[in-house]
Formats: C-alpha cells, sequence, structure tokens
C-alpha cells in the first residue's frame, strides 16, 4: 500500500474513534432529544399558536402586536428586523407620511 492511502486511513479511524468517544460521553437522554428531533424536524413550527388565530384576524393587525410578544424571533424572522429596528425606522419616517390638518 501506498504511504498515502495507510495514512489516510489512520486519519480516517482517528476521526471514527473521536466521534464515538464523542457520542459515548453524551446522556442517553440528550441522544434521544436528538435523534427525536431529527426523526421530527417540522413537527413544532405548525404549532405556533399566532398561525391558528391568522385566518381570523389577518396577516396583521391584532396578529402583528401578538406575535411581537409572544413568538419574538417569529416577529424577527417575519419582519427580518427588530422591533426596536422597526420603531426606529418608523420614527424617521412618521413626519413625513404624517396626514397633515389644512385650512381651505
Amino acid at each position: 500500500m501506498c504511504t498515502s492511502t495507510v495514512k489516510k486511513m489512520v486519519e480516517s479511524r482517528t476521526a471514527i474513534r473521536n466521534c464515538v468517544i464523542n457520542l459515548i460521553n453524551i446522556p442517553l437522554e440528550e441522544l434521544e432529544e436528538v435523534l427525536e428531533e431529527e426523526r421530527n424536524p417540522a413537527k413544532g413550527i405548525w404549532h405556533r399558536q399566532w398561525l391558528t388565530r391568522r385566518e381570523s384576524q389577518g396577516a396583521s393587525t391584532n396578529l402583528m402586536s401578538e406575535l411581537r410578544f409572544e413568538d419574538p424571533k417569529e416577529y424577527r424572522m417575519m419582519l427580518r428586523m427588530t422591533a426596536e429596528k422597526l420603531y426606529y425606522l418608523l420614527g424617521l419616517i412618521t413626519p413625513l407620511i404624517q396626514q397633515e390638518d389644512t385650512i381651505m
């Protein structure tokens, strides 16, 4: 055998050994949780409370304010920005888009 082939085999065996050692050190409960998540990866995403109210309340109005407090991570993903950033930007443009009373 070529020395590079032997070297690759040794590196591969070392990598496998390290992987097995790491697996042995994981508590059994954690391992079961990881395996369960791999079996059912997207199960929890469809059980979010705000998704059930979307049809009756619409995709905005009450739903947006509820989502902000109930699930901030999903709120950020939906808007692609944090609530703080949204209100900062809104504060910048409010004077420009605000309705003005005019005397006719």
